[in-house]
């Protein structure tokens, strides 16, 4: 049985592939517009905690090697995050003290934790080869 599509038929369809179509640009539209510098420091924090959650299971040669794909991936999206950053344009002096106040000992154990991780893992055999992937 063949099916025909009459102009009828096929403005009726159009119109109710409309509404989900407009949801979706919606949200994409959304999630570059909820970017904040307060959301974007969370994110680096999040993601900078993932990279030494991936560094801590560095133990050998071989968890090295079979770090460096997770450790790729940590780093393209860290670049993201701060490519993000670069865009928002002015963000008001205040609100980044008050990011920055709020959120000082996260970023800073981040920060300290990812670097300890990293030291232990230039003295592992393939970790320097690994962490070449976070450059």
């Amino acid at each position: 049985m063949a099916h025909v599509f009459t102009s009828e038929r096929v403005l009726i369809m159009k119109w109710a592939f409309a509404p989900g179509l407009a949801f979706v640009l919606l949200a994409t539209t959304n999630v570059r517009a909820a970017d904040s510098y307060e959301s974007l420091k969370k994110e680096w924090i999040s993601t900078a905690n993932e990279i030494t959650d991936a560094l801590k299971n560095i133990k050998d040669e071989s968890s090295a090697k079979e770090s460096r794909p997770q450790l790729k991936k940590l780093k393209a999206k860290l670049d993201a995050v701060n490519s993000r950053q670069g865009k928002l344009g002015r963000v008001d002096i205040t609100e980044i003290g008050e990011v920055e106040k709020k959120y000082k000992k996260d970023f800073e154990a981040a920060l300290q934790g990812w670097l300890k991780e990293e030291t232990r893992v230039q003295k592992v055999k393939g970790g320097p080869e690994a962490l070449k992937e976070l450059k």
